[in-house]
């Protein structure tokens, strides 16, 4: 009986591949905070603290926090 070989990629390609969905997640995240944040009325973003102007700038915040 032969010997069955497994040829396994190196573990850089499966890091690239994490990086790639980690990316790809922290993407989707965004769009939905910003979606969220969006639909608020100008009032609702008030009792939070924010205008419709910083709905970018706290996006952008939370992702370089994940």
């Amino acid at each position: 009986m032969t010997a069955l070989s497994t040829n396994i990629p190196s573990t850089g390609i499966f890091s690239a591949i994490g990086k790639v969905l980690r990316s790809v997640t922290s993407a989707m995240q965004a769009q939905r905070a910003f979606t969220a944040l969006n639909s608020l009325t100008d009032r609702e973003l008030a009792d939070i603290g924010m205008t419709r102007q910083d709905i970018p700038a706290r996006v952008a915040e939370v992702l370089k926090k994940a």
